[in-house]
């Protein structure tokens, strides 16, 4: 990871991707001699060593003088560059890590990225809780829909159980003030 940018909620990184090839020539011949290398010219990469003798449109030129039965290697290095945005607000607490203990980051973006990651856990725990919460309404929610019947009857039992209640106690009460004692004739359970 070359450079990391934090504005306005965004994380832009820069990140270098290095290639290498390498190639291997030998000289079988008792004569010196100079050898033109084509590497490849890709669009999306750039040459960091070494420096081309020549370029065309699809290719790097390069020089090897080699001397009678020698053995040259040339190392062709490219470099292609990555840009990325990412909303933070997107990023997980774990994703946030791996770019905290990057070593190429400094120390303030380091540090930024510390806040960033703490309040980001605290976040997660807030949204865990909020799914158990979810979870508990939704399964008091199936509960009730699987009986709704029985809701609805226990409901319109009570008010009858306390209808007839109330009736007992008025017939109680007339029956007292006129010398009579009351005798359930029928228990309703």
């Amino acid at each position: 990871m070359r450079e990391v940018h934090l504005r306005r909620g965004t994380l832009t990184t820069r990140i270098a991707h290095v290639e290498t090839r390498t190639y291997t020539v030998h000289n079988a011949d008792q004569k010196a001699k100079t050898l033109v290398i084509e590497h490849p010219a890709r669009t999306e990469y750039a040459l960091v060593s070494p420096q081309q003798n020549e370029k065309t449109v699809s290719a790097y030129r390069f020089v090897v003088r080699l001397a009678p039965g020698a053995t040259e290697k040339l190392a062709v290095t490219e470099e292609r560059l990555d840009e990325a945005a990412v909303a933070i607000a997107n990023l997980t607490p774990d994703v946030l890590l791996t770019y905290v203990q990057n070593k190429a980051l400094s120390e303030t973006a380091v540090k930024q990225l510390e806040q960033i990651l703490e309040r980001k856990r605290q976040l997660a725990g807030i949204d865990a809780e909020m799914r158990r919460a979810e979870t508990r309404i939704n399964a008091v929610s199936r509960d009730q829909e699987r009986c709704p019947g029985k809701h609805s009857q226990l409901e319109s039992g009570q008010r009858s159980a306390a209808a007839g209640a109330g009736l007992r106690a008025a017939a109680r009460q007339s029956g007292a003030r006129a010398g009579y004692t009351a005798r359930p004739l029928l228990r309703v359970a």
